[in-house]
């Protein structure tokens, strides 16, 4: 009897460092076999109009860059590293439900209108690698105070399959009461990626 105790005991313990030796998804985005990492996520709260959902932008980005404000918004970033932006709505301010959020124009929730990504950049001198996003989907997988879990299959404009993976803390900024906060945002995104490697 206690033989058989001891093969059971020995048959759990072994399946559970077989658990535990599985490889834990890394918080990367991948074009081709090329692979770029990311340490954090902020979401902006812009606020929602009438017939659209929460417009909350998330960035991801390595901790080598950091965001410039400009009158409480961020303006840019500054450093060396890695960063994804994707114009996120949902129903919630702030954050996000879980589910699959599609890239379309209507600006409902589960949507995100724009997206695109920097590697290898230099954001003082407005160096690197920039590609928009021209297709995909965003899958939210499980959000808490403070972090987010998502994954991502999207489209380049060079028709290149982008894949992505994040789990970790989320910093976010609300400008819901900021009346030029939407402004300032529309005049970066449209100027900022200009000295960039199209």
């Amino acid at each position: 009897m206690k033989r058989i105790i001891y093969l059971l005991a020995l048959t759990t313990l072994m399946a559970c460092k077989k658990e535990d030796t599985t490889p834990e998804k890394a918080n990367e985005l991948t074009v081709g076999s090329k692979l770029y990492k990311f340490d954090e996520a902020i979401i902006e709260n812009y606020g929602q109009k009438s017939g659209e959902g929460h417009n909350n932008d998330f960035w991801l980005v390595t901790n080598t860059i950091k965001p410039i404000f400009d009158d409480g918004v961020i303006n840019w970033f500054t450093g060396k590293g890695n960063l994804l932006y994707l114009e996120l709505y949902s129903n919630t301010p702030n954050s996000y439900e879980v589910g699959n959020y599609s890239l379309n124009d209507t600006k409902k929730p589960f949507t995100f209108e724009s997206g695109y990504y920097i590697t290898d950049a230099d954001f003082d001198e407005f160096t690197g690698e920039y590609s928009d996003i021209i297709a995909g989907t965003v899958k939210v997988i499980s959000v808490k105070p403070n972090k987010i879990e998502l994954e991502y299959e999207l489209t380049n404009d060079q028709n290149q399959k982008v894949k992505g993976y994040y789990n970790g803390p989320t910093t976010v900024y609300d400008y819901s009461k900021n009346p030029n906060a939407r402004i300032k945002n529309a005049i970066v995104k449209k100027s900022k990626k200009r000295g960039f490697k199209l």
